[in-house]
């Protein structure tokens, strides 16, 4: 069933609007380290308004409870021993810490780029601890699954892993604290919320007050974590969505934190809903660009709340982007590449590719997630993954002979659309219920597409025809003032 964004959005600001006693939920969830106050309930947004996107689509509790608990015996009984493992890894982990410390420690999500066993994300660090001859520790968020199991192997190394937590969690927790907290939320304002609404609004505030009671057990963890193991620098991506505690944490042990951008931020959707002086943030958050810099302080009060902590830092992970010279002759057939995009309603991608692959001559490269089922993201876009269909076919990875061949590029949000830019290749954005945070068309650097666009093919092609000029002038628009990576990095250690 497709989403119902706007619903999802009122229903959000709805939700973040319930008071407790009079005070809103916000801070009835929130507790003062070192003087600044820190929202639990905050750093759940982007998780909360994916539980609110999945309720939109039929506002059906039981139909969205069904969704929730679809998982079997044999699911729960294969996290359980991977929850197990993280925490044996992650205790082994604490014990390395304990004998000899770590004056810098490294946030990222448990992915590996191929051929190493390195973050991809924050690759360029890597060879600077080598140079600078530092010795780190690394806290991984995973989803303790099966890639978790595989990159456990691959890094042969001992990481703290984010979610091992839990378990200690669930053995140590305060009950009473926890029961209190329970009656105090009989008597939120929920006067705002239909009869259908309120038994999911009740799910809700159930759900999320054990995130943010363990969202505090957390923080008290990592911030004797820290103090003991004498780190100084945390160095660490740009996830809003499971980093907060970890930063925290070093705020309140004094470590200073270094935050490096790898994405367009559109998973920091949603956190405008509430006061920025309510979010974790960085000593330092550095951008890739002049372009950026500015651009970020333009989309969310977040960042402009923050502008004094933004510094231009360049791309923590390997990324030369080759100009394309020029844009394939257009003939007989139209090659068009679009990216598997996890947010996206897959009905309205369906529908757009649909239209697209009625237009004479055109063909679809798509191109795949490594961390996902090919089959499940080819049937999810309506795409044959047998090459059956000669009008599509489906990629793993890119060329520079695939990039040579490509008319143009279509997407909602994925980093492949900026990275398309930068290569000098047109891209056009399709106009979805997706909430896109920074819409790069908006701002001259792409085309955009609506599914009731009356000549969509013509409009395809029309935007081939974009010069090459201004293909170039995009290109220099968005990567003028690009930082030095490594020399950022050497710079923040050498200050230890």
């Amino acid at each position: 069933m497709k989403q119902d964004i706007p619903y999802a959005l009122d229903l959000l600001k709805r939700i973040n609007g319930i008071t407790i006693n009079e005070a809103p939920i916000y801070s009835f969830f929130s507790k003062y380290y070192n003087g600044d106050a820190h929202s639990f309930w905050a750093s759940q947004m982007f998780s909360l308004f994916g539980d609110i996107k999945a309720f939109s689509a039929e506002k059906n509790f039981e139909k969205f409870l069904s969704g929730e608990m679809k998982n079997t015996f044999l699911h729960f009984l294969k996290y359980t021993i991977a929850l197990c493992t993280s925490f044996v890894i992650s205790m082994l982990f604490l014990l390395k810490v304990k004998m000899r410390g770590y004056r810098v420690l490294v946030y990222s999500p448990d992915k590996l780029k191929k051929g190493t066993n390195k973050d991809p994300r924050l690759f360029q660090i890597y060879p600077v601890f080598d140079e600078e001859k530092i010795s780190y520790g690394e806290v991984i968020h995973t989803l303790l699954n099966r890639e978790f199991l595989e990159n456990l192997f691959k890094r042969k190394r001992l990481v703290f892993y984010l979610e091992s937590l839990s378990l200690p969690f669930f053995f140590l927790r305060n009950r009473k604290k926890e029961e209190k907290y329970r009656n105090e939320l009989l008597k939120a304002s929920l006067a705002h919320f239909s009869k259908e609404e309120l038994p999911f609004v009740h799910y809700i505030l159930e759900k999320y007050l054990k995130r943010c009671l363990l969202s505090e057990f957390r923080i008290a963890f990592f911030s004797r974590m820290l103090r003991e193991g004498g780190v100084k620098e945390l160095l660490t991506i740009d996830d809003a969505r499971y980093a907060n505690e970890l930063i925290v944490g070093a705020r309140m042990s004094g470590v200073k934190v270094s935050m490096f951008q790898h994405s367009n931020f559109d998973y920091f959707y949603g956190l405008d809903a509430l006061p920025p002086s309510l979010y974790a943030f960085h000593d330092t958050f550095f951008m890739w660009n002049d372009y950026w810099l500015a651009r970020i302080q333009e989309l969310s009060p977040l960042f402009s709340f923050h502008k004094s902590r933004l510094k231009i830092g360049g791309r923590m992970y390997e990324y030369a982007p080759k100009i394309r010279g020029h844009t394939p002759a257009l003939k007989e057939e139209l090659t068009i590449l679009i990216p598997y995009e996890v947010n996206v309603d897959k009905s309205e991608i369906r529908e757009f590719l649909q239209k697209v692959l009625s237009c004479p001559g055109t063909k679809v490269l798509f191109k795949v997630r490594a961390d996902m089922p090919l089959e499940k993201q080819a049937n999810e876009y309506g795409i044959d993954s047998k090459g059956n269909d000669r009008r599509t076919q489906v990629l793993t990875t890119l060329s520079d002979e695939i990039y040579a061949s490509v008319h143009l590029v279509l997407g909602v949000y994925s980093g492949l659309l900026d990275e398309m830019v930068e290569r000098g290749i047109p891209v056009v954005l399709l106009k979805t219920s997706y909430p896109l945070m920074n819409d790069l068309s908006a701002g001259g650097m792409t085309g955009s597409l609506s599914i009731e666009e009356n000549n969509m093919c013509e409009k395809l092609r029309s935007v081939v025809q974009v010069s090459q000029t201004e293909l170039l002038s995009r290109r220099e628009r968005f990567m003028k003032g690009t930082g030095d990576a490594r020399s950022v990095v050497r710079e923040i250690l050498r200050s230890l």
